[in-house]
């Protein structure tokens, strides 16, 4: 639309005023009602269409927190089995389990930073090509924020394969023997 008039000079086009003769009003307004989209209607209506993506991405957060608390499980249960005969010697030689526990901690500590930062990367690399092909397909963005959702989810993710493998540790360890040493 044209700027006809500045109601006020410093900032000229910030009124509706300034793009509308006032002789010529009642033909803009009419022009103007074809094609003006009230925002809050369309808004109402994208969150209703969008509702049923937004439900699926909710099941497949879930999946996949549930996906990574079995693979830690079981990493860790494969961790402990493969490290068992280091864990009866240094039980042989008098080790307290805190120090066992803080041996096989601190060895697998940077390989676990190492993998978080590396899986950062990799997906933030995935969701921009994702992210490229939707705008170009579909014609919609996506776009990733740090919500305080998501770090208390990845917060709580770390705290909880922390505890289970403290748990699955002092367990095992606690069930280790100096005498099954033959049988390993």
């Amino acid at each position: 639309m044209p700027l006809y008039h500045a109601v006020n000079a410093n900032l000229p086009g910030t009124r509706i005023e300034d793009f509308y003769d006032v002789t010529l009003s009642p033909k803009y307004f009419k022009s103007l009602g074809k094609g003006l989209i009230i925002f809050d209607e369309v808004t109402k209506k994208a969150l209703k269409s969008s509702a049923q993506f937004n439900q699926i991405l909710s099941y497949l957060i879930i999946i996949f927190i549930l996906l990574s608390l079995t693979i830690s499980a079981i990493l860790t249960n494969l961790i402990l089995f493969e490290n068992q005969k280091i864990i009866l010697l240094l039980k042989i030689i008098g080790y307290k389990r805190l120090e066992i526990e803080n041996y096989l901690i601190g060895g697998y500590l940077i390989a676990t930073l190492l993998a978080i930062v590396c899986g950062i990367i990799f997906s933030l690399v995935i969701f921009g090509g994702t992210r490229k092909i939707l705008t170009a397909k579909l014609g919609f963005s996506l776009y990733f924020l740090w919500s305080w959702q998501y770090i208390l989810t990845f917060i709580s993710l770390g705290l909880v394969f922390g505890l289970m493998v403290g748990f699955a540790m002092a367990f095992f360890i606690a069930r280790q023997k100096p005498s099954d040493w033959h049988e390993t």
